[in-house]
């Protein structure tokens, strides 16, 4: 596994470790930040698998959109039960994903359409897993915001004495 497999898979799993450990209403941002995480897993196990002469390189190309679409659908499921900004963003991204997967199918695959392929779909997996981190990220900028205001509100009123 190269570097930017590994930072990806360590920011899944923290991006699931941050979305576990907030306050909640649902569990929705922690479900999708897993189904996130449970898609990397399966994509870094087809690479190794096509490392290792198992598979095809094209078993990836047609196992990607798959994955993609069953992720949208079950964060579109989420979505329709409670609809929120975050969750629109995922789904616009894995929109895109998709999309993308189509016209590299199209492309000549050549050099560059691979290293635009590839870049984009590490940007978008990012992209995705900030939006899932989005609430916590709300939560504690929320958190801090009131800390600010117990402290700050002591010492104006002792002045307005």
């Amino acid at each position: 596994m190269g570097l930017v497999e590994i930072t990806l898979g360590v920011l899944a799993l923290l991006t699931v470790a941050l979305a576990g450990s907030g306050r909640r209403r649902d569990c929705d941002d922690l479900l999708t930040a897993g189904a996130l995480a449970l898609g990397w897993i399966i994509s870094a196990a087809l690479r190794e698998a096509v490392r290792e002469d198992v598979l095809t390189p094209e078993a990836i190309l047609y196992a990607n959109p798959v994955m993609d679409l069953a992720t949208g659908l079950f964060v579109a499921t989420l979505f329709r039960r409670r609809p929120t900004v975050w969750k629109m963003g995922i789904l616009l991204l894995l929109m895109a994903q998709i999309g993308s997967h189509a016209a590299f199918g199209l492309s000549d695959n050549g050099h560059a359409a691979r290293y635009l392929y590839a870049l984009w779909l590490n940007l978008s997996f990012v992209a995705q897993l900030a939006c899932a981190g989005a609430p916590w990220a709300n939560e504690r900028s929320r958190d801090a915001g009131r800390a600010l205001r117990r402290r700050a509100l002591p010492r104006a009123r002792g002045r307005a004495r």
